[in-house]
């Protein structure tokens, strides 16, 4: 197991920052949210989207990446939430959906412009504190794009976001 510790200099030596939550509050996931577009690449364009029947829940963040691709964004709300689940769940949601981004505001370029949204399969990155092994090697056998992102919360001062798994949508070679 990948143990991941900060330290503070000090004149007393180095003192160790407290790992602070398991789960993403609702303080975390804003600055993570507000955020995206340097941390990971992606241009938040909406923030708890509600899904329409027949499916259901509710989308934590949706975006764009650099190429227009829509993303799902999920968050770990408790330490056994199922994340990896729900964001396939939403996947499947917003491909058989992809109208949802036509009505959203933000789905323009720097300049106002309209933006054509990407009609490729979107991708997924689920942000937790902790995934499993279990969980990098069950990514794989998904023919969908799948970013698996840890994180670390130090002090009030640091975030430290580590990208675990990323599988590009392609089926496993088999023997």
């Amino acid at each position: 197991m990948n143990i991941q510790r900060l330290y503070q200099y000090t004149p007393q030596g180095l003192v160790e920052l407290e790992n602070k939550g398991a789960t993403v509050d609702p303080a975390l996931k804003d600055l993570l949210e507000k955020n995206l577009a340097t941390l990971l690449s992606v241009r938040p364009i909406a923030s708890d989207v509600r899904v329409t029947p027949p499916f259901g829940g509710t989308v934590d963040t949706l975006g764009l990446d650099p190429d227009n691709r829509p993303v799902v964004v999920v968050y770990q709300s408790s330490p056994d939430d199922g994340t990896i689940n729900r964001g396939v769940y939403y996947l499947d949601w917003l491909r058989r959906q992809p109208q949802v981004f036509d009505g959203l505001n933000g789905v323009q370029a720097d300049g106002g412009t309209p933006q054509r949204v990407g009609r490729r399969v979107p991708r997924l990155v689920c942000i937790a504190s902790f995934f499993s092994p279990f969980d990098v090697f069950a990514v794989e056998l998904f023919e969908r794009d799948i970013d698996l992102v840890t994180y670390r919360y130090f002090g009030d001062e640091y975030l430290m976001l580590e990208i675990v798994a990323s599988h590009q949508g392609e089926p496993p070679v088999r023997p």
